[in-house]
């Protein structure tokens, strides 16, 4: 993989009650490992959302023969609580997120990239729920109207 434009991974991760999931994709999309994730009984979404997205960087971290040298990694979750917390935007005193974040922040550390002076190796994105991809109809509408004499809206 080229060191600069194949560097990404595409990590998607979803808790439902009592387990969740994660899917690894390279920088075309193209899957490359996904597991379930078991939890307690009864333990909640967004608690298994956390745990795929913790181990879906645990199980990159093991198996860095099999990825980019130094990947960068965007993560996307459906749950906006756990975008908030993966940013550092929410602090909590639960126990369990507290420990999300610490483990969180230790998995980013170790994806640092040492010749990019961002620290920007791991990051997390929120899909809402009825989130629709609507670039190709942007770039369709920009196409169609790129000669025109439209004026720009300020």
């Amino acid at each position: 993989m080229s060191k600069n434009k194949d560097n990404k991974l595409y990590v998607f991760v979803k808790g439902f009650k009592e387990k969740g999931a994660f899917e690894i994709t390279d920088s075309h999309f193209t899957p490359i490992q996904d597991r379930i994730i078991m939890g307690e009984k009864n333990e909640d979404p967004q608690s298994m959302d956390r745990k795929a997205i913790l181990k879906s960087l645990e199980y990159i971290k093991n198996n860095r023969s099999k990825f980019p040298e130094h990947p960068v990694i965007f993560i996307f979750t459906t749950y906006e609580n756990n975008y908030d917390i993966a940013l550092g935007k929410k602090n909590t005193n639960r126990k369990a997120t507290k420990d999300f974040q610490e483990n969180y922040k230790k998995l980013q550390d170790y994806f640092f990239r040492p010749e990019v002076k961002l620290n920007d190796e791991v990051k997390c994105f929120w899909i809402p729920k009825h989130f629709t991809n609507r670039m190709e109809e942007v770039t369709k509408f920009l196409e169609e109207n790129k000669q025109s004499n439209l004026k720009v809206s300020k």
